[in-house]
């Protein structure tokens, strides 16, 4: 089956009838067509974790940068001392 998003399927019955003296004959077929969304869950699944990979490395730097701004304004001689040491 190929991934799509909408499915339709056609189903055709040809029913048989059998008389007292065994034979058989066709009837008049019926003929119906059905459709559905098939959702690729799959896509939806991996979609989601590198959307909440994303968001957890976001939310980690954010906290390293709010912290470091905060210990900055405890001990501003610290960043000073930082940005000028040698390599």
């Amino acid at each position: 089956m190929t991934p799509t998003l909408y499915l339709a399927a056609t189903v055709t019955l040809i029913p048989l009838l059998t008389d007292a003296a065994g034979s058989t004959a066709p009837l008049a077929g019926a003929d119906t067509t059905a459709h559905s969304w098939a959702v690729p869950w799959t896509l939806l699944s991996v979609i989601s974790l590198v959307g909440l990979v994303v968001l957890a490395l976001v939310v980690r730097r954010r906290r390293a940068d709010r912290l470091a701004d905060a210990a900055d304004r405890v001990d501003p001689a610290r960043s000073s001392a930082e940005s000028i040491s040698p390599a």
